[in-house]
């Protein structure tokens, strides 16, 4: 009855772990989330100034990649490491080029790259990675 005991409190402990690991990667993606609806990005080219881009949807895409990133690996081992496995999915997945779109009428002007998406992307998951592992030990 003892060892039944142990075990279950184990597994109680385990499972909380693993539950506190995604809690972590959550927490992670809704900041990283957050951080790229307050950025704003530069287009270097002048014709294109002050046009929208579709910059939001990727920086938040890159947010989701890293969040997953987290989950996966701390399914198979909840620790700290998950807040790196986190930014470097993150920074990979930020975008190099972004569409353009001319003002108010909504017409796609094409894609560029003179701009600072992918800076101001990896800043966004730094930025979350450190909610996440405050001391950056990974």
């Amino acid at each position: 009855m003892f060892n039944l005991l142990k075990v279950s409190f184990l597994l109680l402990i385990c499972l909380w772990c693993l539950d506190m690991a995604h809690g972590t990667c959550r927490e992670t993606r809704r900041t990283c989330r957050r951080g790229c609806l307050q950025a704003r990005i530069l287009v270097y080219d002048h014709t294109l100034m002050g046009s929208r881009t579709d910059f939001l949807n990727q920086c938040e895409a890159a947010c989701d990649e890293g969040a997953r990133e987290c989950d996966i690996y701390s399914q198979a081992r909840a620790t700290p490491a998950q807040c790196g496995h986190f930014e470097e999915r993150c920074h990979s997945s930020c975008p190099q080029k972004v569409f353009v779109y001319a003002n108010l009428q909504g017409i796609l002007v094409g894609y560029t790259e003179k701009t600072n998406a992918a800076d101001v992307c990896k800043s966004t998951c730094t930025i979350a990675y450190r909610v996440c592992d405050p001391n950056g030990l990974f």
